[in-house]
C-alpha cells in the first residue's frame, strides 16, 4: 500500500486520545478529531440505526444553521429513507467496515447526495448487536474536492481500528449503565397509566419514544387525525400544552419512578406537588 507515512504518524498519535475517551461523552468528538487530523472533513456525523426504531438517532455532529436543518432535522424527519447507506444497511447489503458511497451505490441512488451540499461521503459501519449499527460518516462539501485514491486507501487502513473502538465504546456504555435503558422503557410504559386510557397511554408511549405523528399513527393502525385527538386529550389530562412539556414532565417524574418502580411515576410526582 502507498500510504503517506506522515499521515499514519498523525493518526497513531491522535487515536490514542480517542482510546482514552472510551465510554465517555467526548469519545466520538475525539475519534472524529483523529480522523480529521489526517485529512480534511467538512461534515462529520455519527448515527445509530436500530431495526425496530422508527428513525435513526444522531450521536454526534458539528453542523449549524441550514446544514443542521438539512442533514440532521430533515434527515430524521424522513430524508433518511433516501440515504443510499441506510438503504443498503436496511437490506443487509452494507457490510461492517469501510464504504465509499460512489463505489457502494448505483446511479439510481445517487440523487440523494445531489440535494445536499455534499460532493463525496465515506462511512465506517460498526455492527453493535443483531439489531443495532452505528455509522460514522465523513462528508465533503461541494466546494471541496472528492476523496482521493490515497485518502480512501488511508481511511480503509484505519477502518478496523475505528470500527473496533466504536464497538468497545458502546460496550463500555452498556457496562457502565446496564439498567438505565431497561429502566427508562419501564418508566415510559407506566407513565400516565393512572390518569390516561389504554389507547392514550399507547399514544403517549410512542411520543416519548420519539415517533413522529405519521409513524405513531401507522404503528397503532389509526389515522393521523385520530392520533392528534388522542394527543389533545393527553395534554388536557396532564395539564400541559405541548410535546416538549410532556417530555419535561416525564423527566421531572423519574425521581418518583426510582422510589416506586412498579407504579405510574406521575402518581408520586403529582402527590409530591400537593401542599402540606
Amino acid at each position: 500500500m502507498t500510504l503517506h507515512t506522515q499521515a499514519l504518524e498523525v493518526w497513531n498519535r491522535e487515536i490514542s486520545t480517542a482510546v482514552a475517551y472510551l465510554g465517555k461523552s467526548d469519545f466520538y468528538a475525539a475519534l472524529v478529531d483523529a480522523l480529521s487530523a489526517t485529512l480534511p472533513v467538512d461534515y462529520p456525523q455519527v448515527w445509530r440505526y436500530i431495526e425496530d426504531s422508527p428513525e435513526p438517532s444522531v450521536l454526534f455532529h458539528r453542523l449549524t444553521g441550514a446544514q443542521r436543518k438539512q442533514q440532521v432535522d430533515d434527515y430524521q424527519a424522513g430524508l433518511y429513507h433516501q440515504d443510499p447507506f441506510y438503504q443498503l444497511s436496511h437490506t443487509g447489503e452494507l457490510n461492517t467496515g469501510f464504504s465509499h458511497w460512489r463505489v457502494a451505490v448505483d446511479d439510481n441512488r445517487q440523487p440523494f447526495h445531489d440535494g445536499l451540499d455534499v460532493c463525496d461521503e465515506v462511512v465506517f459501519v460498526a455492527q453493535i448487536d443483531a439489531k443495532t449499527s452505528v455509522h460514522l460518516c465523513l462528508m465533503r462539501a461541494r466546494q471541496s474536492r472528492r476523496f482521493s485514491a490515497a485518502e480512501l486507501e488511508l481511511l480503509s487502513a484505519c477502518s478496523p481500528m475505528v470500527v473496533q473502538l466504536i464497538r468497545q465504546h458502546c460496550v463500555q456504555l452498556q457496562t457502565l449503565n446496564p439498567g438505565i435503558e431497561a429502566g427508562v422503557k419501564q418508566a415510559v410504559a407506566l407513565f400516565g397509566k393512572s390518569v390516561l386510557t389504554a389507547r392514550e397511554q399507547d399514544v403517549l408511549g410512542l411520543m416519548l419514544s420519539g415517533y413522529s405523528t405519521r409513524f405513531a399513527a401507522d404503528k397503532l393502525g389509526i389515522s393521523t387525525e385520530t392520533l392528534r385527538r388522542h394527543r389533545k386529550n393527553i395534554y388536557q389530562k396532564l395539564d400541559v400544552s405541548s410535546q416538549s412539556e410532556v417530555f419535561s414532565l416525564f423527566i421531572s417524574s423519574l425521581g418518583c419512578f426510582d422510589a416506586a418502580p412498579e407504579q405510574d411515576p406521575l402518581r408520586g410526582y403529582f402527590g409530591r406537588q400537593q401542599p402540606d
